[in-house]
């Protein structure tokens, strides 16, 4: 399992934080819903658990090809090994041109 893969997306509402957990793995969500997982990323798969509320918070399935910018931004923390937070004036333009084909709807196309 690429733990790497699994991306919290996280939107501030009035007063709580809702969580939204895509993955390109449905065995990172399994792990997360029901339990079990490489030992080495236990403790990780707890703080989720314990971070997400059932009635609030969703969990869902997504193909790499479905988000780009999700792709793109786990894959470059996988390169960096390191945690990396971006504010939106800051992000690199190739990341800024993926959020607005993603908010248009517009299909994207995998690079070769």
């Amino acid at each position: 399992m690429d733990a790497s893969r699994t991306v919290l997306l996280v939107e501030e509402g009035l007063s709580e934080i809702l969580l939204w957990v895509e993955s390109d793995s449905t065995l990172a969500i399994h792990c997360i819903t029901k339990g079990g997982g490489p030992w080495h990323i236990q403790a990780t798969l707890r703080h989720i658990r314990h971070l997400l509320a059932p009635d609030r918070d969703t969990i869902t399935h997504i193909f790499r090809e479905g988000n780009q910018v999700a792709d793109l931004l786990a894959s470059e923390s996988w390169d960096r090994r390191c945690y990396y937070e971006y504010s939106s004036p800051d992000l690199p333009r190739r990341h800024r041109s993926l959020v607005q084909i993603d908010r248009f709807g517009l299909p994207t196309v995998r690079g070769l």
